[in-house]
């Protein structure tokens, strides 16, 4: 319980570096949640980010397991299934976020995430069409990703002690 001091160093430090800071970016949450006195706030944080772990392990699981009575797309869909799911709980944490601190870059950032879990779906199944399609779409989505990455970076390093929203 660190306080919003706390959150913005953890945030920032999650937020560069995406697979092994999602620890960092959760107690960034937290810290902000316990801060603003809404639970709310870390509980849609935590559900996207079990979402999105079961996203890629479902991805994982049914790759390793293609032995012919799977559809080729089926492990992939979940995952872009759960990976979209996630994203909206991000969303929704991250714009209450946003609302109570009054800095609109947690709103972006979130609503980028959601565009490139969007995307990759797009991208899941533009492949089975065509591969000019996917690799526009792949680009598409990495440019997406990285924008929201970088509005992440800079939500968590707006934050200033000081008024806010309870």
């Amino acid at each position: 319980m660190g306080g919003l001091r706390s959150a913005r160093t953890y945030g920032i430090i999650g937020s560069l570096f995406p697979l092994v800071g999602t620890f960092f970016v959760l107690v960034a949450v937290r810290d902000i949640s316990d801060e603003v006195q809404e639970k709310r706030i870390f509980t849609d944080m935590l559900i996207a980010t079990v979402l999105a772990m079961g996203g890629i392990a479902a991805g994982y699981i049914f790759y390793i397991l293609d032995i012919g009575i799977f559809p080729p797309l089926l492990g992939p869909g979940i995952g872009m299934a759960l990976w979209i799911l996630s994203s909206l709980f991000l969303w929704r944490s991250y714009s209450e976020i946003s609302f109570r601190l009054g800095i609109d870059s947690f709103r972006t950032a979130a609503g980028l995430d959601v565009a490139a879990a969007l995307m990759v779906g797009a991208f899941i199944f533009g492949a089975a069409l065509t591969l000019g399609f996917a690799l526009l779409i792949f680009l598409a989505t990495g440019f997406v990703a990285m924008l929201g990455l970088a509005y992440g970076i800079y939500a968590f390093y707006s934050i200033r002690p000081g008024p806010y929203i309870t």
